[in-house]
């Protein structure tokens, strides 16, 4: 599981003697790619926490709008990789908290001005995703 890499490529002859900064010739680009490690996820499942503080009537769209994403994984053959949980699902953790590490989360915010925000948490050794938290 490694996301990082390197561009190796000849950075003085560039395609049209496009001229480089010295800068950009001494330093090299390094980009990171940050994703889930679904392997090494229980039942190989990305599991998104809708929180409580959305309300009832809006969590059905929430769900649908999680698991579309299931769309795109299924041209890398993970057609169920993404998985919403609602808190009145079977499955709700008895334990759950909106900061555990353990949940990526989707809550409601009730701010005067309408944003939504994601973060994540990601080990910057491999660029894997540990938590999600998503505000709407």
């Amino acid at each position: 599981f490694v996301t990082q890499y390197l561009n190796k490529g000849n950075l003085e002859n560039r395609p049209g003697g496009e001229v480089r900064k010295l800068s950009e010739q001494v330093d090299s680009d390094i980009s990171m790619i940050w994703r889930y490690n679904i392997d090494a996820l229980p039942d190989q499942t990305i599991r998104f926490y809708v929180d409580r503080s959305v309300p009832k009537r809006w969590r059905p769209f929430f769900r649908k709008g999680i698991e579309v994403w299931n769309d795109a994984y299924t041209l890398i053959e993970r057609p169920n990789a993404v998985k919403a949980i609602l808190p009145e699902d079977p499955d709700w953790p008895s334990d759950f908290e909106l900061s555990d590490a353990r949940f990526n989360t989707i809550s409601w915010d009730l701010a005067p001005s309408t944003f939504s925000m994601g973060i994540a948490k990601v080990d910057p050794r491999s660029g894997e995703i540990i938590k999600c938290d998503v505000a709407t």
